[in-house]
């Protein structure tokens, strides 16, 4: 049967490094922030699971990442504003060795793969409207965040991939006279886009199939909150 039974390991070490500003305009309308960012992995460690279908944790000798964050948010008059964030980022295995599960579990370098779940770019743009109304609140926002082609294996393979994709959200809030009751329509993935969230391969046992899970497709609802 299937078990998860790890050999010795060596500690996991990271060498981490950011630096960063942040600043805004003399009348506070505009912000913005940016960080560079760089991490060096030695020893990191990672799970596999191998030909007698044992779940083990194996060190991947070297990993670096290295990246920015950019952040930007304003004021554009008439009750409208908009924020922006982005990143990059170059994850990759500097040296890494292990067996191949599609080759008979036949030793094979991996330096120079992509880290699972790194996206190289990622970018939510975001529209904001406020206004008083009826004595009370109303707040609108739409949203558009967009993610590069990821994979959720350390092999870099087809079989354990998600292309690019955006998603779209919207909400309207209604925040009643006196702040306490707040009402919110709201609609996520609006676009209803088909999306892999995670993707892990099954164990020889069971024929090393692919099993994962999607992100929600088009979900809308209605909010009702009480503040005290």
């Amino acid at each position: 049967n299937t078990g998860s039974i790890s050999p010795p390991l060596d500690p996991e070490t990271v060498d981490a490094w950011e630096v960063g500003i942040k600043g805004s305009s003399g009348d506070g309308t505009f912000t913005y922030g940016l960080i560079g960012f760089w991490y060096d992995y030695q020893d990191l460690q990672i799970s596999f699971v191998d030909e007698t279908s044992t779940v083990t944790t194996v060190n991947a000798a070297e990993a670096e990442n290295y990246g920015l964050e950019l952040e930007l948010a304003g004021e554009l008059g008439g009750g409208f504003s908009a924020d922006f964030y982005g990143t990059y980022l170059s994850a990759e295995y500097k040296e890494f060795f292990n067996g191949d599960y599609a080759n008979g579990f036949e030793i094979a370098d991996l330096s120079g793969n992509t880290l699972p779940n790194a996206p190289e770019y990622t970018a939510r743009l975001g529209i904001n409207y406020e206004t008083e109304t009826g004595g009370g609140l109303l707040r609108v926002r739409g949203e558009a965040y967009w993610q590069d082609e990821i994979f959720f294996t350390e092999w870099n393979r087809a079989d354990a991939y998600q292309d690019s994709y955006t998603l779209l959200n919207a909400s309207v809030d209604y925040a009643l006279p006196g702040g306490n009751w707040l009402f919110s329509l709201w609609g996520r993935n609006l676009g209803d886009e088909e999306i892999i969230s995670n993707n892990i391969i099954t164990a020889p046992l069971y024929n090393s199939l692919r099993v994962g899970s999607m992100l929600p497709p088009r979900t809308y609802g209605v909010t009702a909150a009480f503040n005290f």
